[in-house]
């Protein structure tokens, strides 16, 4: 729009020149008073020649200071040129405050495109912040690590590998594991849904570097005898609990995690009243399965 008005502009302007460029004769035609004979035949002759002087005829651009009626012309052409000159300036004024508004309009749309980009560019900034952190973050992964015998033990204790698949170090790592056996053989619609574990964390100082890892049994308490598992028929075994941790960049995090191992997995040579001389498997990490409940992690 602002270039259609310049163009305007421009056209005006040299129109306007040009016409002032033309020589005086081709602008205005010969001004010629006529004298009717019956108007020059009284008087003395004096007064005959200054009526002739006054009367005389008046060209354009001639200076004939005792004429009066070529003064009144040489005024009204004055007041013609001033008012063709106002009016181009009128024309001028207005195009150049056209021009003005539309450079305003132009200037405003152009701000609104600028805020409107950079809103844009701070919220490309904003996603691709936040999708840094989550690539780089820690994360805390508690994977089954069996049901071991301990040695110098006639009990069976469950153990998990918690491994930090990140690219952050996890700090603050706090990890509670707990274990219990099923009461019977239930069908699978029927298994335990239910997996209580604490909501407060537990201030620590353990780190676990990203392709680190952290080996943890269950607490003391939830030992089982191996003699009830090896009784026990096609019994299910829970081992579950949760790791609480930062996430590299201060934000609290956990992972919950429920494995299922069952009593028919268990490893048959193993005499069960027997106490251990070094550690053995009772059930192996592999026969593991995560439950169908218990597992979350943010």
């Amino acid at each position: 729009m602002f270039n259609r008005y310049r163009h305007i502009v421009i056209v005006a302007s040299g129109a306007v020149l040009l016409g002032a460029a033309l020589p005086p004769d081709e602008r205005e035609p010969i001004r010629q008073v006529v004298v009717q004979q019956s108007d020059l035949s009284f008087g003395t002759p004096g007064q005959s020649q200054q009526a002739a002087e006054y009367q005389s005829p008046c060209r354009a651009g001639v200076d004939n200071r005792n004429s009066d009626l070529c003064a009144q012309w040489k005024a009204a052409d004055a007041a013609q040129q001033s008012a063709m000159w106002a009016g181009i300036g009128t024309l001028i004024g207005g195009l150049t405050f056209a021009a003005a508004v539309a450079a305003a309009i132009y200037a405003r749309r152009a701000a609104k495109h600028t805020e409107t980009g950079a809103i844009a560019a701070n919220k490309t900034l904003a996603h691709a912040e936040q999708t840094s952190k989550r690539e780089l973050r820690a994360y805390l992964a508690v994977v089954p690590d069996g049901i071991n015998q301990l040695i110098g033990t006639t009990e069976a204790m469950g153990h998990v590998l918690l491994q930090n698949v990140g690219k952050l170090p996890a700090r603050n790592v706090s990890l509670f594991v707990y274990m219990e056996m099923s009461e019977r053989n239930v069908e699978p619609k029927y298994r335990r849904a239910d997996f209580q574990t604490p909501g407060g964390r537990s201030e620590t100082e353990r780190v676990v570097h990203p392709n680190g890892s952290m080996r943890q049994g269950c607490y003391n308490a939830h030992r089982i005898p191996i003699k009830e598992i090896f009784e026990a028929v096609d019994h299910n075994i829970y081992v579950w609990g949760i790791a609480y941790y930062d996430d590299g960049y201060g934000c609290p995090r956990y992972t919950r995690f429920c494995h299922r191992y069952t009593t028919a997995s268990r490893n048959r040579t193993i005499n069960p009243t027997r106490e251990a001389t070094e550690t053995r498997v009772v059930i192996a990490p592999d026969k593991a399965r995560y439950h169908t409940r218990g597992n979350d992690a943010d």
